[in-house]
């Protein structure tokens, strides 16, 4: 189920639960939340949605990156997308 376009993402949120919740007959334990392993909120198929703690979704979105990325990523190997990390700048 794709979302409409100017969907909020507590619309899109819920969206992802929904789908998840009819596919697993479940409904989502309290504390967890839906990730999307890609990072698209729009791909709510069942093989992207993800069911994690709401702990581990707050230090995914604090990096920035999706988990597939996260778990490639390396201090010297480049990154999914190819490119190499970043250099950390520091304050003067």
């Amino acid at each position: 189920m794709a979302s409409k376009k100017g969907e909020t993402k507590s619309t899109e949120a819920r969206h992802a639960v929904e789908a998840w919740e009819k596919a697993w007959g479940k409904q989502l334990p309290k504390g967890y939340v839906i990730h999307h392993k890609d990072g698209n909120p729009e791909n709510n198929s069942i093989s992207n949605l993800q069911m994690i703690s709401r702990a581990k979704s707050n230090k995914i979105h604090k990096k920035g990156k999706t988990l597939k990325q996260q778990k490639y990523a390396s201090k010297n190997e480049p990154n999914i997308a190819g490119k190499e990390k970043p250099q950390r700048r520091f304050r003067k």
